[in-house]
C-alpha cells in the first residue's frame, strides 16, 4: 500500500488527532499561562505533553492498521510505552540541545511504524527497513530531515508575524500534517515487499 493510500485511507482518525493536537498544544501558549511553578502551568505542560504523545501513538498506530486492512486498531501497549519514551527524549533535547529535536524527530519516525506493526511482523526492527529497501530508507530519511528543518525555520519565521495562539495552533497543524505523511511513507516503506 502506497503512502497516498495510506493517508486517504486512515483521514477519519488523522484529521481529528492533528486538529485537537494543535487546539492543545495552541492552549499551552495562553497569556494567562506564563512559566511559572503554579498549578495551572503545570497542568499545561502535562497535557501538552501527553497531547503530543498521544497524538503520534495514534497517527502511528492508524497507520499500521491501515496498511493491515484494518479500520482501526487500538495502540499496543509497547507502542504506548515507546511513543511516551519518543516523546520524552524529544521534550528532553528541546530542552538541553535544540538541533537535536530534528534528529529525534527522524529516528521516532522510522522506530515507531516498525514498532506498531507489532511484535511477530518481518519489519517489527526499526532499521530493517535500511537492510531491505537501503536507497528508499535513506533517501526518506534525508528528505525527512531536509523538510523538518525548512519546517523549523518557517516556524520560527512565523514568530516574526503571527504571534501567540494562532502561530501556536498554525505551526503544529503544519507539523502534524507532515507527521502523518511521514508515518505513513514509513509504514508503507516498511511494508514493501
Amino acid at each position: 500500500m502506497s503512502t497516498a493510500q495510506l493517508i486517504l485511507r486512515g483521514w477519519r482518525v488523522y484529521v481529528p488527532v492533528v486538529v485537537v493536537n494543535a487546539a492543545i498544544q495552541a492552549a499551552s501558549v495562553a497569556p494567562f499561562a506564563t512559566p511559572a511553578p503554579s498549578l495551572l502551568f503545570v497542568a499545561l505542560v502535562a497535557a501538552s505533553f501527553l497531547g503530543f504523545a498521544a497524538s503520534l501513538i495514534l497517527v502511528v498506530a492508524q497507520a499500521a492498521a491501515t496498511a493491515a486492512h484494518e479500520t482501526f486498531r487500538r495502540p499496543s501497549l509497547r507502542l504506548c510505552i515507546a511513543g511516551l519514551v519518543a516523546v520524552t527524549v524529544i521534550a528532553a533535547s528541546a530542552v538541553l540541545f535544540t538541533p537535536v529535536v530534528i534528529v529525534t524527530l527522524t529516528l521516532a519516525a522510522i522506530i515507531l511504524p516498525s514498532i506498531a506493526a507489532g511484535p511477530t511482523a518481518r519489519d517489527s526492527a526499526g532499521f530493517a527497513v535500511f537492510a531491505r529497501h537501503p536507497v528508499r530508507a535513506v533517501g526518506l530519511t534525508i528528505v525527512t530531515l531536509v523538510v523538518l528543518v525548512i519546517l523549523w525555520i518557517g516556524a520560527l519565521l512565523s514568530g516574526f508575524f503571527l504571534t501567540g495562539i494562532p502561530s501556536a495552533a498554525l505551526t503544529w497543524l503544519v507539523f502534524g500534517v507532515f507527521a502523518v505523511i511521514v508515518a505513513c511513507a514509513f509504514t508503507a516503506l516498511n511494508r514493501r515487499d
